[in-house]
């Protein structure tokens, strides 16, 4: 994820200020702890739900100047387990259901 970042010549802090706008305030803001954290591999909370992803997906190509499919394939390089989020929320499977005899 870094390395998107840094091919469009930004350091985090600049990130930060283009990322910001087109993100959502309250936990999904974007911060430079949260970037970093991405960036170092371990996953951050406030974007693992699939409206926040898409947002900073959608963030994240335009501010790098990449097409979103180029930041996907890079989230998931990162964070192969959370290929959940390419799945539409309705379409997921919810908790099994307690079947009586």
């Amino acid at each position: 994820m870094a390395d998107l970042r840094r091919f469009a010549g930004l350091n985090r802090a600049e990130a930060v200020r283009l990322l910001a706008p087109s993100l959502p305030k309250g936990p999904a803001r974007a911060t430079a702890w949260k970037l970093q954290a991405l960036e170092s591999g371990r996953p951050v909370p406030a974007w693992l739900e699939t409206t926040a992803w898409e947002s900073v997906v959608a963030a994240m190509a335009d501010a790098y100047g990449v097409p979103p499919h180029t930041v996907k394939r890079s989230w998931f390089s990162a964070f192969p387990e959370q290929v959940h989020l390419l799945t539409p929320t309705a379409a997921r499977p919810g908790p099994l259901e307690h079947r009586g005899a």
